[in-house]
């Protein structure tokens, strides 16, 4: 999972021209500025993978959660539970069976309000420059859909839905070439965004992994129904 708003910046500052109106570049600053912004924000995120462009009806769906607050960020995605708190970083790999913790400390929490991730957005969305037009396919009170059209690469365009209203993300698409050149599996996936909360509360026992774990001195205990699981402790892997 990649950092969403990181690469739309890179977008901004990467393309230099287009026959396109540049509007979509306020409008990706707007949404940018959002979740910068937001104190807290929380959503449900689904994703949809589809075999061909015209399929009706998707290979497989994923759906989960996505919760930030400060220093604070919460996934729940595919089986796995990621959270992050000032005291720690914690993986929880139900299929796996596994609790991955890592301690934190001052310098290596990362308080950006932007640093969360939406979605697995490929690193060619900042190889920018004159590989990619961009284009308004909806540009309306309703919505606004960017298109970003992509001459070579795994993901032939990318598709942008923005809420006019509170300039919150809806929905990203990806298009993915399928040739023989070009490995991917699916040739379409669908990322929506739905339930969307800006600035509420959110309790800390959501970002606490105290839920999972108990942290005695430098000893990792699984706690509950995760008592089976393995535990490493990357924080002692890395002093060795």
């Amino acid at each position: 999972m990649l950092k969403l708003l990181k690469y739309l910046f890179f977008l901004l500052v990467s393309i230099k021209s287009f026959s396109q109106s540049t509007d979509w570049k306020k409008d990706l600053i707007e949404m940018n500025k959002v979740y910068y912004e937001a104190g807290s924000f929380k959503m449900d995120v689904g994703v949809y993978s589809y075999a061909t462009i015209i399929d009706s009806k998707p290979i497989s769906t994923y759906k989960g959660k996505v919760a930030h607050r400060g220093a604070n960020y919460y996934s729940s995605m595919i089986g796995r539970i990621t959270l992050q708190n000032k005291r720690c970083v914690l993986v929880v790999d139900n299929p796996q069976k596994m609790i991955l913790y890592r301690k934190n400390n001052t310098e290596n929490v990362n308080s950006s309000k932007g640093g969360f991730s939406l979605a697995n957005l490929d690193s060619a969305m900042i190889l920018m420059g004159k590989n990619v037009k961009v284009e308004y396919l909806v540009n309306t009170k309703q919505e606004k859909r960017i298109q970003l059209n992509y001459k070579e690469g795994k993901i032939s365009k990318i598709e942008i839905s923005i809420n006019p209203i509170d300039n919150t993300i809806m929905e990203l698409v990806y298009y993915y070439n399928t040739t023989a050149d070009y490995s991917n599996s699916v040739a379409k996936v669908i990322i929506k965004y739905s339930n969307v909360e800006l600035n509420k509360t959110i309790s800390e026992s959501m970002f606490s992994e105290n839920n999972f774990i108990s942290v005695k001195k430098d000893k990792i205990v699984a706690l509950k129904e995760y008592q089976k699981y393995q535990v490493v402790n990357q924080s002692e892997a890395l002093k060795q």
